[in-house]
């Protein structure tokens, strides 16, 4: 993918400093038309890019062009911290003592923070990053894998006593 890439710019550039202008009314070797004074390099290299645009869209690269955001770390983080919630409660509630439940509060809050942070930064920066769909899934498995197992714990104690 990287040296197709280099070397269409390479044959971009290439074509661009050796070829010389066209004036009105004139084809060029490479295909361009001009109804007007000569072309210029900005003009050429938006047609040239368009073409590569074009050729890129036909094969099977079209997906780099359609979303080039990177993925947000933090939204991404707050769904790993809710599954791993999840996961502790689980352990928890099986009758195993030790940490797992102080680890499954602090991977729901953790996963409440990520998922607000990275809510945040999808928001402002949105040309840079995606993920809105991951941090809210994140932010809302935080929040019922916090608040459920709570109000059955809470249940249970009121049943008993």
């Amino acid at each position: 993918m990287k040296n197709l890439v280099v070397w269409s710019l390479i044959i971009l550039l290439s074509s661009c400093v050796f070829s010389p202008p066209v004036y009105a009314n004139q084809k060029a070797s490479h295909g361009i038309e001009n109804k007007g004074e000569a072309i210029s390099l900005r003009h050429y290299l938006s047609q040239e890019k368009e073409k590569i645009r074009s050729f890129f869209k036909k094969k099977k690269f079209a997906h780099r062009l359609k979303d080039q955001r990177i993925l947000n770390g933090f939204a991404i983080a707050s769904l790993v911290s809710a599954g791993l919630s999840s996961i502790f409660f689980l352990i928890a509630i099986a009758g195993t003592s030790g940490f797992f439940p102080v680890l499954w509060v602090l991977g729901a809050l953790a996963a409440i923070v990520f998922g607000i942070i990275g809510l945040v930064q999808i928001r402002r920066y949105y040309d840079e990053f995606r993920g809105k769909g991951l941090a809210i899934t994140g932010l809302i498995w935080g929040i019922s894998s916090l608040v459920f197992p709570t109000l059955l714990f809470i249940i249970v104690l009121l049943a008993f006593f």
